[in-house]
């Protein structure tokens, strides 16, 4: 398998080193993602690495799987909850714009025929 990967430093030669053992062809090592690779039937991966140990300094951590909850993400109903109510206030916004001109320009209109 040929491959880039992007991201240099010492991730990205750990990467470069662990492909080469597996025998994949890395064809390019870029310093940022921002390089521009020719990726015509290269696959393309950012580096990073997962250790089962923890070297020192680092200390082991476990963690549990996220919970699942109801699957009704209520975050996502309030900010379009959110978003209904800013279309009703620059509606209201309008309308109260809209409003306050017919009035002065009827206003206007009503003193000049009273002169």
């Amino acid at each position: 398998m040929r491959l880039a990967v992007l991201g240099a430093g010492s991730v990205g030669t750990s990467v470069v080193n662990l492909a080469s053992e597996y025998g994949h062809e890395v064809v390019a090592l870029a310093d940022s993602s921002s390089a521009t690779i020719d990726a015509d039937g290269i696959d393309v991966y950012r580096p990073y690495l997962v250790s089962e140990t923890a070297s020192e300094p680092l200390q082991q951590i476990t963690t549990r799987p996220p919970d699942q909850g109801s699957g009704v993400n209520w975050l996502n109903i309030f900010y379009a909850a959110e978003w209904a109510i800013f279309a009703g206030f620059a509606f209201y916004m309008w309308y109260r714009l809209a409003r306050d001109a017919w009035e002065k320009e009827v206003e206007d209109l009503e003193d000049a025929a009273a002169a």
